[in-house]
């Protein structure tokens, strides 16, 4: 409690869009320091928390900011990449439906960011409950060892902690992770709204990207083998439509001018081998 009042008392910073640039490349820089820039946020990629002026009145915005380094190095270059193409995932998915948080990219100084507004935020100091897959499925007593998003979700439709539709959503994001090279779908990547009764909702999509391309020690910029799994018969209509989802997600990649040359081949040849498997499994 005291944590909390001291919180209220600390007015946070609000940044405007006046000083957006400037301020994400002072907290960029603290964080890369190795300071804590909001406060801490885990993951593979460094990033820092700021308060948002809202529009016209409305309440300030809470959100999360990655980085990447710097563009002129190898591994800045491909992280800028990754970057933008988790900007067109998340533009594709809500457009096709899916809950997905506001996002916007951005150069300054040298980087890109990726800002996506908080789904566990609520005005100025409000808080929303939220649980990861892994705690919520470490905690269900009929857990029988599952290792994928849809497994573990199966399980808890059947324990009627998340409902069907839950499941559904479930089945195609992690169909179409599948399909833009996404191999870091694990159980923290997903989350669910708290609440006093059950079934759970679903929260937004996070960290929806084509990791399979991200830099690996010693590797700044992988050109991996791009062999998405073909969908089993039950999973064929699910897998169609969130393939389809995937070829407007690499057309998006392709032409994004922010995109490397490099990289946009590679988002090519991603898009011509969902479209063949398209046309043998949809």
């Amino acid at each position: 409690m005291r944590r909390v009042a001291e919180r209220l008392l600390a007015e946070s910073e609000v940044v405007t869009e006046a000083v957006r640039a400037e301020r994400f490349v002072e907290l960029a820089a603290r964080a890369a320091a190795g300071e804590v820039a909001g406060s801490s946020v885990g993951g593979e990629q460094p990033k820092f928390t700021a308060v948002m002026a809202g529009e016209a009145g409305a309440a300030p915005m809470h959100v999360i900011v990655k980085f990447a380094d710097l563009l002129t190095t190898p591994t800045g270059r491909r992280w800028a990449d990754l970057v933008s193409a988790e900007a067109h995932a998340h533009a594709v998915l809500r457009a096709s439906g899916e809950s997905a948080s506001r996002v916007r990219v951005l150069d300054a100084g040298g980087r890109r960011f990726f800002e996506i507004e908080r789904f566990d935020r609520a005005g100025a100091h409000g808080r929303i409950g939220v649980v990861s897959l892994r705690s919520l499925y470490d905690a269900l007593p009929e857990a029988t060892g599952a290792t994928t998003w849809l497994q573990a979700a199966q399980q808890l439709t059947t324990a009627e902690v998340i409902d069907s539709s839950a499941e559904r959503s479930i089945r195609l994001r992690q169909a179409f992770g599948g399909v833009i090279g996404n191999t870091d779908m694990h159980f923290g990547n997903l989350a669910f709204y708290l609440g006093d009764t059950m079934p759970l909702r679903l929260a937004p999509v996070f960290d929806m990207l084509p990791m399979q391309w991200a830099p690996t020690p010693g590797q700044a910029a992988p050109s991996p083998q791009f062999a998405p799994l073909s969908p089993l018969p039950g999973e064929r209509a699910i897998w169609a439509e969130a393939a389809g989802w995937a070829v407007e997600f690499w057309r998006r990649v392709v032409e994004d001018a922010a995109v490397s040359a490099e990289f946009a081949a590679q988002a090519r040849r991603a898009a011509t081998q969902v479209e063949r498997m398209r046309g043998l499994f949809a």
